[in-house]
């Protein structure tokens, strides 16, 4: 199902100055009343969003529509808010992944400065962290069957791997923008390599996902089906490889995936 967001009162008003305020005057709406807010906004199937285009209901349809948006207006704001702070967790715990993985970060000393400087009640008034009973980093998902990407579980863990444009243009003997202008070229030959050099330093299965291409890097998103198997990438050296995000699959991904993730959980078991 293709969702879209359409704007109850249309988004061409903004272009129309005298038009709009004529029409927030006989709505009974503010001069603030802002067009690009989830007070104008409501979900629609992508077909009857097109087919409406910028048309403008009937003055009691369109009060009704807007009195159903102002409503959930707050519910929505809260929604975004908690999903846009979980997204920058999600990158920063995705961040400190990265630095233990590659070294760059000694696990205890983490574990020291956490210890040090948490001021929560709930961890100063327990004893010190036990260093011999830490459990590995985890990103857990919380996904559901419902309204995610299924029932699989909180490890799936999608690792960006980069190829740098500036060594395709050494392999190839192209310009730079001739590189950027075929980047999908060389997907199938950058796959294969990537995917020898992991079977090569781990057993574990994986899944590539996807090609990412952009200015910098010709990037292949790889899924691993539990974070424990991430520590395989302690020993990734693979110049000019290099590993720029982790994320999780469930920030990625939707539930249409479902069968590519089980396909993923089957090769693992």
């Amino acid at each position: 199902m293709n969702m879209t967001v359409d704007h109850i009162l249309p988004q061409s008003l903004s272009k129309d100055i005298i038009r709009k305020q004529r029409i927030l005057k006989d709505y009974g709406l503010p001069e603030t009343f802002d067009l690009e807010d989830y007070g104008n906004w409501l979900p629609c199937h992508q077909k009857e969003n097109r087919e409406k285009s910028d048309t403008l209901f009937p003055k009691e349809t369109a009060l009704y529509y807007l009195h159903i948006a102002r409503n959930k207006s707050k519910k929505a704001v809260d929604l975004e808010n908690k999903l846009r702070k979980e997204k920058r967790n999600d990158k920063y715990i995705c961040n400190l992944l990265i630095s233990l993985v590659n070294g760059d970060i000694d696990k205890v000393n983490l574990l020291t400065a956490i210890e040090d400087t948490c001021v929560s009640d709930d961890l100063t008034d327990k004893k010190s962290i036990n260093q011999d009973s830490l459990e590995p980093v985890k990103i857990n998902s919380h996904i559901t069957d419902e309204n995610h990407i299924g029932d699989i579980g909180d490890y799936i863990i999608v690792v960006s791997f980069g190829y740098p444009i500036g060594n395709v243009c050494e392999m190839t003997g192209l310009k730079r923008n001739k590189v950027l202008e075929f980047q999908g070229m060389w997907d199938d030959q950058l796959e294969s390599k990537l995917k020898d050099y992991l079977h090569s330093i781990t057993s574990y299965k994986f899944l590539i996902c996807e090609n990412i291409h952009d200015k910098d890097y010709i990037s292949i998103r790889v899924a691993f089906v539990s974070h424990a198997h991430l520590g395989v990438l302690k020993n990734f050296d693979n110049p000019p490889w290099k590993i720029l995000e982790f994320e999780r699959f469930s920030n990625l991904y939707h539930k249409n995936d479902i069968p590519r993730l089980k396909f993923l959980r089957s090769e693992c078991d």
